[in-house]
């Protein structure tokens, strides 16, 4: 599915976008980021600009399934896939590479779930991560996730109510986004 809503907020004085990409927001880095991601992702060494284009496309045409991105100005640093079930929603995120390590992983987490509580009224999320992944795990627990660890995986779930905003964020604007399809 795809929402005509964006949401943008400041942060760290850069503006930030988070909405539904198209496969026009895709780029190398974001191909390299996916081919990389061999434990997560199947098949992660075939992935293509065509293949892409194809799995996002489906996403559009999918009643249960989002993929957003967050961007810094026009540039797409990362990614999240939500799955929808009622009033749950599972997220995954991918951050790209070169753009690791300055709070996106939290940001972007933060994006999805106020994302979807107010254009989808989502109330639960869950999300799962390997035990290694700290960055991660750490991202979500910033969030407000309460963590459960289960061997080598760490599985994480939030009511709405406790989603907390980083306090690098300074305003929030809603707008409505029209799409090149």
């Amino acid at each position: 599915m795809y929402l005509n809503k964006i949401l943008n907020f400041k942060c760290k004085d850069k503006d930030f976008f988070y909405r539904t990409i198209s496969y026009h927001d895709i780029n190398d880095r974001y191909i390299r980021t996916l081919q990389g991601d061999l434990e997560y992702i199947e098949n992660a060494s075939n992935v293509t600009l065509s293949s892409q284009e194809t799995y996002i496309n489906n996403i559009w045409h999918s009643k249960f399934n989002l993929l957003c991105g967050l961007f810094i100005d026009d540039d797409l640093v990362a990614t999240t896939g939500i799955k929808l079930c009622g009033n749950f929603a599972t997220i995954g995120v991918l951050v790209f590479d070169g753009c690791r390590g300055g709070g996106i992983g939290k940001l972007i987490i933060w994006s999805a779930c106020y994302y979807c509580k107010y254009f989808l009224a989502v109330e639960n999320f869950l999300a799962g991560a390997n035990v290694k992944n700290i960055a991660s795990v750490k991202s979500f627990e910033a969030c407000g996730f309460n963590l459960k660890i289960y061997s080598d995986i760490i599985q994480m779930r939030l009511n709405f109510s406790s989603l907390l905003m980083p306090k690098e964020i300074l305003s929030i604007k809603v707008h409505d986004y029209v799409y090149d399809k």
